[in-house]
């Protein structure tokens, strides 16, 4: 198993847990995350163009950070100003 399976895999148990106990705004954003994060790989195997990687790059990562968001809202949690998830730049 390679590295990016072994991650894989790791999220996905993790998304069963999601499901489970997070409410539905959390669920449906974290399949968001892990949809896009699950295409990623074989989008770029297809994309011939940079500017196609630039985006399919931007949407995993606007998934996660909305994730992030919507994770801190839901337990309460206020983002400081500034303090935002990672865009990967």
């Amino acid at each position: 198993m390679t590295p990016i399976q072994g991650t894989r895999d790791a999220a996905n148990e993790a998304l069963v847990s999601v499901r489970f106990i997070a409410p539905k705004p959390v669920r449906d954003m974290a399949q968001l995350a892990f949809s896009a994060h699950k295409k990623f790989p074989l989008v770029t195997a297809d994309i011939k163009n940079g500017s196609e990687l630039d985006a399919a790059q931007q949407r995993v990562l606007k998934s996660t950070e909305m994730l992030h968001t919507r994770m801190s809202e839901d337990l309460g949690l206020e983002m400081p100003p500034g303090d935002e998830a990672p865009s990967g730049e």
